[in-house]
């Protein structure tokens, strides 16, 4: 065996890495689970080496983040998988998020999620910062 502890001449093992998203267990459970589900993120483990891992822990964090004014605010039923899955776009904000607080916590939660994960992380943060 070399010093990785892979047998000699096996083949190099790919790291995928997933990471999963904390939601709050709070009165907004319910709609939370809806909002991940019609956004295919059910359960919200976001796998980092997909190509569009950054907008999904982003999209995970953002209904994560989401508190009693972004819901009563907020988007009819049908309006709250199309808000999570708006990519940011800079310097349209207040456009594409459902509230300027909603959407510094979420990005706030994927950097704090990213930077406990490490090193096993590092490929995912210059897509999601």
């Amino acid at each position: 065996h070399d010093s990785s502890g892979r047998g000699v001449g096996s083949p190099p093992v790919a790291m995928e890495y997933s990471m999963g998203v904390p939601m709050p267990q709070d009165e907004h459970t319910g709609l939370r689970d809806c909002i991940l589900r019609e956004c295919g993120l059910h359960p919200p483990v976001v796998a980092l080496a997909s190509p569009d891992a950054a907008m999904r822990l982003l999209a995970c964090a953002r209904v994560a983040s989401l508190d009693d004014r972004e819901v009563y605010f907020g988007p009819p039923a049908v309006g709250w998988a199309a808000w999570a899955m708006t990519p940011p776009v800079k310097g349209e904000r207040e456009r594409v998020a459902l509230s300027p607080r909603n959407e510094t916590a979420a990005c706030a939660l994927v950097l704090e999620l990213l930077t406990e994960a490490g090193e096993a992380a590092a490929a995912g943060l210059p897509v999601a910062r």
